[in-house]
């Protein structure tokens, strides 16, 4: 007897982040066949829709035929930590999880963005070593020798770094974000179609 697995290549998530002190959702895809991987959801005038709770958020999906991936332990992208530190940036107050969280959501975001965008590509993609280094400092445990846990310092030319990508990340962010969902708009796939190409 042979039994067959499917495999689902796109899968729907509920993102959750907060910033301005408001806590708010996006539409998160992974997608196994496309070159973009993992990005968010666009409306019909290419921005970012972002739902005010999940109820708004199903409602949505539901309109738009999408099945939503349950999460249980879903993880919160602190903006407003990143906003606060990029005000005053000390090396010693770097938050390895928060700042990881917050680089990876900003490649996502870029990945989907139709505008605004080009910036933080441009910062970010030279200074991989200090994504890097905010990786290791997660102490992943499989990625982490057994015994060990990696505590990074920053100098002076890394905290400048870590600040420009920072900032051209929520930079980003915002002015992609649209706030004003509902119910009726249509799903745009964003980086499905072109988001990498027009890069």
């Amino acid at each position: 007897m042979v039994f067959c697995i499917r495999i689902v290549a796109v899968q729907y998530y509920a993102f959750w982040y907060q910033l301005d002190s408001e806590q708010r959702y996006l539409l998160w895809v992974t997608d196994l066949d496309s070159d973009a991987k993992d990005f968010v959801v666009l409306n019909a005038q290419n921005r970012i829709i972002s739902f005010n709770d999940l109820r708004t958020l199903n409602q949505h999906a539901s309109r738009n035929e999408i099945t939503i991936t349950e999460q249980r332990n879903p993880t919160l992208h602190n903006l407003d930590f990143v906003s606060r530190w990029v005000f005053d940036p000390l090396p010693e107050t770097v938050d390895c999880v928060e700042m990881l969280n917050a680089w990876n959501m900003f490649l996502d975001v870029w990945q989907s963005a139709k505008k605004h965008r080009d910036g933080f590509r441009a910062i970010a993609e030279p200074n991989r070593p200090i994504y890097d280094k905010l990786f290791a400092g997660n102490n992943i445990p499989a990625c982490t020798p057994k015994g060990q846990h990696y505590v990074p310092t920053w100098d002076a030319d890394e905290i400048d770094a870590l600040l420009d990508v920072m900032s051209a990340g929520l930079h980003m962010v915002r002015k992609n974000l649209d706030h004003t969902a509902d119910a009726e708009q249509s799903v745009g796939h964003g980086a499905a179609d072109d988001a990498v190409q027009n890069g």
